[in-house]
């Protein structure tokens, strides 16, 4: 037997059905990484300077 088993039909979408009924903005993925892209940058340098000890 075959499950059809799908994250984002079955726990993603509800939890984000659930988010905006309780005043949560939903925004796309491109619209966070344009948002968080300052922290993107200073997570990569930080994920530098660590993989140099290796």
């Amino acid at each position: 037997m075959k499950v059809n088993y799908t994250e984002s039909q079955d726990s993603q979408t509800p939890a984000l059905n659930l988010l905006q009924k309780l005043g949560w903005d939903y925004i796309t993925p491109e619209k966070a990484v344009q948002e968080r892209d300052g922290f993107t940058r200073m997570m990569g340098r930080l994920q530098q300077i660590d993989t140099s000890y290796d």
